[in-house]
């Protein structure tokens, strides 16, 4: 586990993570990719200057600091030329916690063996929102959840692999959410109209226990203001109609897991609601018997995971599985 800070300019922020990925150079990143897939990205390009254009602008001078080629850069943080990772969110409003504040839950489930190539990423860009955000070794632009100075948190699921047109991928939202708005509504108002990649399920919260579920896929945006103070997602859409949109081969294999874990959170939710704390949710992560915790999911298990705490300027983070390793409280600004 990494910390990695960033502040200032964009070409500031491209220094600083270049000084992180240059003895990198030598071990493979950026990836190579084929004339084939440059030729893809053009596309993207267009997108991702309209709807995230600081970001794109970040990985080009960051391009220009490690003297690579800027597209290889572009095609790993921003295309569907990556991995495919499988997740756990929960969302749980401050009625339902002990100390009545609300609490965002991210597993991140892939190669267990990659638990060191978590980053915990610290980030104050000029005349942006200052964020804390996860990540992977390599992609040091993506954001697989994180959390505001404001107390906005996301973060999201895999739901489909299904894509068609150029356009964001969640990794990039995310960070862009994070960098620019304030509350629920306007992150809420932006996945609504960017273009999608990959389907998604994002949880999206504040501090006053305000929670939006947002399915997205390319064809369709279903977006669910939670009543209840809580909500669950994995691995598939819940509502009906985006189901239509994932593959048959996907459903079948992600239904009884998704079944199973979600049986298990409402009894959870019942047994535990206005009692609710951290430690309560880390033994629940541990556990086999509901499949909270596998450790041969489609060769994917847990690599780590994050409990954030909108309003709060502290966070708990495992490395590793639940059941082998302990969460640690780090801090959530620089």
């Amino acid at each position: 586990m990494q910390e990695i800070e960033t502040y200032g300019s964009i070409t500031d922020r491209a220094k600083h993570l270049s000084s992180y990925l240059l003895p990198e150079l030598k071990s493979g990143y950026p990836p190579q990719y084929s004339e084939q897939i440059f030729d893809q990205i053009g596309d993207y390009e267009e997108v991702i200057k309209i709807h995230t254009p600081d970001l794109y602008q970040l990985a080009k001078s960051l391009a220009d600091e490690l003297n690579v080629d800027y597209r290889r850069i572009i095609a790993f943080e921003f295309t569907p030329m990556r991995f495919q990772t499988a997740c756990q969110l929960i969302a749980i409003g401050g009625k339902h916690t002990k100390d009545g504040q609300p609490l965002l839950v991210k597993v991140q489930e892939w190669r267990n063996e990659d638990a060191g190539s978590l980053r915990l990423c610290y980030s104050k860009a000029s005349q942006k929102l200052q964020h804390f955000g996860v990540t992977f070794h390599w992609p040091l632009l993506s954001r697989y959840g994180g959390i505001n100075e404001s107390g906005l948190a996301i973060s999201n699921v895999s739901a489909s692999f299904d894509h068609k047109d150029p356009g964001i991928m969640a990794n990039i939202a995310i960070h862009h959410m994070l960098e620019n708005f304030h509350t629920v509504q306007e992150a809420v108002e932006y996945l609504q109209n960017m273009p999608k990649v990959w389907g998604a399920v994002y949880l999206i919260m504040d501090k006053d226990s305000t929670i939006a579920k947002v399915e997205v896929h390319y064809k369709k945006t279903k977006v669910t203001y939670s009543t209840t103070g809580f909500e669950y997602v994995s691995l598939l859409y819940d509502d009906p109609e985006m189901l239509k949109f994932v593959s048959q081969d996907r459903y079948e294999g992600c239904y009884d897991l998704t079944v199973s874990r979600k049986k298990r959170m409402v009894q959870w939710l019942e047994e535990n609601k206005g009692d609710i704390t951290p430690d309560k949710i880390n033994k629940l992560l541990q556990e086999h018997e509901h499949k909270m915790c596998v450790h041969d999911l489609e060769g994917l298990a847990i690599c780590w995971a994050y409990i954030l705490k909108p309003g709060q300027k502290k966070a708990l983070v495992c490395q590793g599985r639940p059941c082998e390793n302990e969460f640690k409280s780090i801090a959530t600004e620089i």
